[in-house]
């Protein structure tokens, strides 16, 4: 297939993912601190900590770079399996698809209505946007080197270790449910019932053997269960296993991941 017929699957998966990741973002770290509610009203002491800890709320995202990678790099195979594209993971393929996805947090920095671009709110009659903070903790700006190092090492150990086969199969697991009308029967058309969509639990297990999903778990807080459960793993195997550790891939993968946001909330 010609490069100009794979790109769009390329920036579906890739868009798709990191707007997944910024919706868990945005639910774990925005919504759930109460700010977005209609008619909310803060002590300034409460706005100051409330502000503060969202603030900061991007970090554990940011910190988990070889685990959105191996999120991503599922979300693509599944997406070619649904179009009947054959591939293989060799490092050039690996390499450019990692850069991709470089590319399309560059998209999401550049138009702000590219992908799901909602962690934004009013509080006080002033606009805070936190957008940005959690695109760009997606952009750890690797050179060459690095990025074929994430690949050699991906394609060396995707397939035999088990916390990687969680997130990557997971992964396929969970773009097949959104892109194949699973979602959309239970939520309606455009998945616009957004109450029945979060308690929506994954199904179709037996397509997906050895997937990170939890049958317990809202599909949407997918993300969410699989880097809090896998992403430590992930990271041993790269440091156990990569024939060279870099110092950004180390600083962008060793957490603290998103089991860091399960904090009691902010008193008024």
């Amino acid at each position: 297939m010609k490069n100009s017929e794979i790109i769009p699957h390329i920036e579906r998966a890739s868009t798709w993912s990191l707007s997944s990741i910024i919706w868990t973002y945005d639910s774990f770290v925005i919504i759930n601190s109460g700010i977005k509610r209609e008619n909310k009203k803060f002590s300034a002491e409460r706005k100051k900590k409330t502000l503060d800890k969202i603030s900061k709320g991007h970090i554990p995202f940011q910190q988990s770079l070889l685990t959105y990678l191996v999120y991503y790099l599922g979300a693509f195979a599944e997406n070619c399996k649904i179009n009947n594209i054959a591939f293989k993971f060799d490092k050039k393929v690996t390499s450019n698809l990692i850069s991709y996805f470089f590319k399309t947090v560059d998209k999401f920095s550049k138009d702000k209505n590219f992908g799901y671009q909602e962690s934004s709110f009013k509080l006080h009659n002033k606009i805070y946007d936190f957008n940005k903070s959690i695109i760009k903790a997606h952009k750890p700006s690797l050179n060459k080197s690095e990025i074929n190092n994430i690949a050699d090492w991906f394609i060396n150990n995707y397939a035999s270790d088990l916390f990687i086969q969680r997130v990557f199969i997971g992964a396929r697991h969970y773009f097949y449910l959104e892109n194949t009308g699973y979602m959309n029967k239970v939520a309606g058309p455009g998945k616009s019932n957004t109450r029945a969509l979060i308690n929506l639990k994954p199904g179709h297990f037996d397509k997906f053997i050895g997937t990170g999903l939890n049958k317990k778990m809202s599909l949407r807080l997918s993300y969410f269960y699989m880097n809090m459960t896998f992403s430590e793993g992930i990271f041993k195997n790269y440091l156990n296993n990569s024939n060279k550790k870099f110092k950004k891939i180390l600083k962008f993968s060793k957490g603290p991941y998103l089991h860091s946001l399960l904090q009691k909330k902010i008193k008024k």
